[in-house]
């Protein structure tokens, strides 16, 4: 399935993110961020965020968008997006998570968008680790 990914945060970090995830899995352009500066005019950062999110659509006719925090203004704004099978939002996404989402795009396996967001979940999870339980 063919989707495009943006990853929304609080400043600079998922810029950071998504500059890492290109040196581990290569160019592309179905990634992109959005960062919410504090001194940005909301309407200003809900525009760019409109004309992203239409942008991908048009392109790969699902977007899935991660988010740096649950009830944060990036994930908050997100939420406007969400379309029934079109746009999903992860909140509080990790970079293996979007190490694997990455991956993922273009994998005819997954059937739909729903599929995905399951998936990407359970692998967030299951790689938040606990040193001295996973070293010992």
């Amino acid at each position: 399935m063919k989707f495009g990914i943006i990853v929304a945060t609080h400043g600079d970090f998922g810029k950071e993110a998504v500059e890492t995830v290109k040196k581990i899995v290569g160019e592309h352009d179905y990634v992109s961020y959005i960062s919410v500066d504090y001194d940005k005019n909301l309407s200003i950062i809900q525009e760019e965020f409109e004309k992203l999110v239409n942008k991908f659509l048009k392109k790969y006719r699902h977007v899935l968008i991660l988010t740096d925090m649950f009830g944060g203004t990036p994930s908050n704004i997100s939420f406007g997006f969400v379309r029934t099978e079109k746009v999903e939002v992860i909140a509080g996404f990790n970079l293996p998570m979007l190490i694997k989402a990455a991956k993922l795009v273009g994998d005819n396996n997954a059937s739909s968008l729903n599929e995905i967001v399951t998936t990407l979940a359970a692998y967030g999870k299951d790689n938040i680790k606990i040193a001295s339980r996973a070293l010992l």
